[in-house]
């Protein structure tokens, strides 16, 4: 930028001798300062302060900027497009399948149903009973729960077990079921047998302990509505109550 300096009269030291004219216009540079660029017209350019690298391809803004822009920094409008839900195809409703049974899994039902039959055949049940000593008439009453039982299926045994050498009376029964190899229907079908079963059947007995010198005319046995009724004879009571102290090691 240029300006206009015009001389003054008394600031020449001879107007004649001078080889300048006191109305001559001289043109001298205006010194500038070193820290702002020339201007133009008094415009003046404002430089934009650094900004930031931008994440253009992320739309949200880092945890460092959260905090807004500083003063000396303009703030940024971002767009940030919304976000839709993935538009999925219409369905119908899914269609039934029937559950296929693999060769394997039938072969292990077989198994298994067949494993359990056997275990049930082969477990012996007990028989609930009750009974009562008489100390006038020194027997025993016991009364067998014997339901759906035939007599034929019942036997009575007097016996001597040959390890202990105690005297015992063993009633065997067997109970038959109805519905002869039947179990529970777990996954009943249409047009197929349903079965409910509940009762246990098969082989059963129980035992009870008689004097030594029992004989098998002690015993009077009598059955009706499904209970065994027997009456045994315990003979005179033991006045000598033996009893004597087992040393503990």
């Amino acid at each position: 930028m240029y300006t206009q300096t015009v001389q003054p009269e008394h600031l020449s030291a001879a107007g004649q001798s001078s080889p300048i004219d006191n109305n001559t216009i001289q043109l001298l540079p205006v010194p500038q300062p070193r820290s702002e660029p020339p201007t133009r017209g008094r415009q003046h350019l404002r430089r934009t302060p650094p900004r930031s690298r931008e994440h253009r391809a992320h739309p949200y803004v880092r945890p460092g900027s959260a905090a807004g822009p500083s003063q000396n920094q303009d703030p940024v409008i971002r767009f940030v497009p919304p976000i839709l839900a993935p538009v999925r195809a219409p369905t119908g409703p899914p269609t039934p399948q029937r559950p296929r049974s693999s060769p394997v899994s039938v072969g292990s039902r077989e198994r298994t149903s067949t494993s359990l039959l056997l275990s049930q055949a082969s477990r012996t049940l007990f028989i609930r009973f009750d009974w009562r000593y008489d100390p006038e008439t020194t027997t025993i009453t016991a009364h067998f729960e014997l339901p759906g039982v035939k007599r034929e299926d019942i036997s009575i045994r007097l016996w001597t077990c040959f390890y202990n050498h105690s005297r015992q009376v063993t009633v065997y029964a067997t109970r038959h079921a109805p519905f002869p190899g039947a179990t529970t229907s777990r996954d009943p079908a249409p047009g197929s047998e349903i079965f409910w079963i509940e009762g246990k059947y098969g082989q059963c007995k129980r035992s009870i302990v008689v004097s030594p010198d029992c004989k098998p005319e002690d015993i009077d046995a009598r059955y009706e509505d499904g209970i065994l009724v027997l009456k045994i004879q315990c003979g005179p009571p033991d006045d000598k109550n033996e009893v004597q102290m087992v040393p503990l090691r």
